[in-house]
């Protein structure tokens, strides 16, 4: 495994070109699925990061030798914490930088803590039960005869 470091953004680490280059890795990531190009177009505004969510919420970097190669955002709901944003760049995936961003940004939150969801990519429900994550129903998507996995994990 390559040199990497993972950090929590925060006023002193955040650069303004931050949301551009998350935007686009989540673009990168999301294209990795090699979905058709009009789907991966209506999904724009939803893999858009604004400064205000960066800062806002909790978002970690992955850095691999110094570059920018994954984030994951955490939103505090009501009742439930919910994993708005989970990328990593396609050449990366499969290599266990994955797991290792989800461990340390769960290790991050207090003992106990509520129930973190995650609405899930069909391809990375794997992944998120490999986490311990079970799924609670299918969510119908913008896409016809779609439906995504919504996944919850209670203990960790």
């Amino acid at each position: 495994m390559k040199s990497f470091e993972i950090k929590k953004v925060d006023k002193a680490s955040y650069t303004h070109e931050m949301p551009f280059f998350l935007s686009e890795l989540a673009y990168q990531a999301k294209s990795y699925w090699e979905y058709p190009d009009d789907w991966l177009k209506s999904w724009i505004p939803d893999l858009q990061v604004t400064n205000e969510e960066i800062l806002s919420n909790s978002t970690f970097i992955l850095s691999i030798e110094n570059q920018i190669q994954g984030f994951l955002m955490l939103l505090q709901n009501q009742d439930h914490l919910e994993i708005d944003h989970f990328w990593l760049h396609p050449s990366q995936i499969g290599y266990g930088y994955g797991k290792k961003l989800f461990d340390l940004t769960i290790n991050q939150l207090p003992i106990p803590h509520p129930p973190i969801h995650a609405l899930s990519d069909p391809y990375a429900e794997g992944f998120y039960k490999k986490m311990g994550f079970d799924k609670i129903k299918d969510i119908e998507s913008n896409i016809d005869d779609r439906t995504l996995p919504l996944m919850v994990l209670k203990n960790y």
